[in-house]
């Protein structure tokens, strides 16, 4: 077993932080038709896989990544989005007469407000920063405007203050030393390959199968972070065989997250940590993708397998402090089913 370091300053709690130990797992099958958030809750009502999963979220504890510098943030993240979708569009996708030179790609301000229904002053001072008491109804027209999906919708409005703030983390309450409710939760999840992440990603635990996929290469006392790994680590870059997807769809959870909790400083550190590191974040991050990760699949490059594609489902906790379960599966009959129970003995 491997202690898992604390942030500075974490106070000893007596609980056994360690990542391990760790042994194969097993896995209900699962899916959800419907594309919303795979949850304890969605898939088994209130029986014992829910409690689980809230017991473990509640155990499991950071992994104490040291803090990066203080970075400046954008003072107007509103007006930043905007701008950002509104260079996206063209006049002739959304039906309107181009006129004139145009200095920057886009629809102008005063064609967003048309489309929106607003004048064109008070969209010119909203996305300015300078538009107080915005109304729902207003960013709902926007966002039609726009053509934003719901996940990117839900944003906008958390970044106008038109929905409920998400609740600062709460501390995670105390399980006794040594109580292993993790492994209780993965047990429930043969030949699957699952971590544990907060809300920046920070790997809180993972069991020998996500760990020969993912970080055989790395020290296994090492604190981990993937959005840190994707953009950073030669390996990890490697094996994804879709790297531009993946990088794009890791950019666009982050976002969706910091929309929940704007104030959160491990998120605004790990984006200017990453704005700094890699020029690809910071370039997909200033395009504003967004977008909450439920399920989907991808495509990794396994040593002796070549090319395999994984199922992924991500299980938020009912707790809602943002973390989660990343489970990786395949169907039976697939490469990827073989390998995953290759890996797993």
């Amino acid at each position: 077993m491997c202690p898992i370091p604390r942030r500075q300053g974490d106070k000893s709690t007596g609980v056994n932080s360690t990542i391990g130990p760790r042994r194969a797992i097993n896995h209900p099958s699962a899916s959800s038709s419907t594309g919303l958030p795979i949850t304890g809750r969605d898939r088994h009502g209130t029986g014992e896989f829910e409690t689980l999963v809230s017991m473990a979220a509640a155990s499991l504890r950071p992994t104490g990544h040291p803090d990066p510098p203080a970075v400046h943030t954008s003072t107007n993240p509103l007006g930043d989005f905007l701008q950002a979708h509104r260079s996206r569009l063209t006049p002739e996708e959304v039906g309107l007469v181009a006129y004139g030179i145009r200095r920057v790609p886009g629809l102008r301000r005063e064609e967003l407000a048309q489309l929106s229904g607003i004048s064109p002053t008070y969209y010119t001072r909203l996305e300015q920063g300078h538009a107080a008491n915005v109304s729902g109804s207003v960013i709902n027209a926007l966002a039609r405007a726009l053509g934003l999906d719901e996940d990117a919708t839900i944003y906008l409005h958390s970044l106008a203050g038109t929905i409920k703030e998400a609740p600062a983390p709460a501390a995670p309450a105390s399980p006794p030393a040594g109580d292993p409710l993790f492994e209780d939760v993965v047990a429930l999840m043969p030949s699957a390959a699952v971590f544990a992440m907060s809300r920046t990603n920070d790997v809180l635990a993972y069991n020998d199968l996500a760990g020969r996929i993912f970080f055989s290469h790395l020290d296994e006392c090492a604190p981990l972070n993937t959005h840190r790994l994707l953009f950073t680590d030669p390996y990890t870059r490697d094996l994804y065989s879709d790297w531009q997807w993946e990088a794009r769809l890791a950019v666009a959870s982050l976002r969706f997250m910091s929309g929940n909790s704007p104030h959160d400083p491990d998120i605004r550190n790990l984006v200017g940590e990453l704005s700094m590191a890699s020029r690809e974040f910071a370039k997909l991050w200033a395009e504003h993708p967004v977008t909450r990760c439920t399920r989907g699949r991808k495509s990794l490059i396994l040593p002796d397998w070549g090319t395999v594609e994984l199922d992924y489902h991500v299980l938020h906790s009912p707790l809602d402090d943002g973390q989660r379960l990343l489970v990786h599966t395949a169907p039976e009959g697939t490469v990827g089913y073989d390998a995953l129970r290759m890996l797993s003995d």
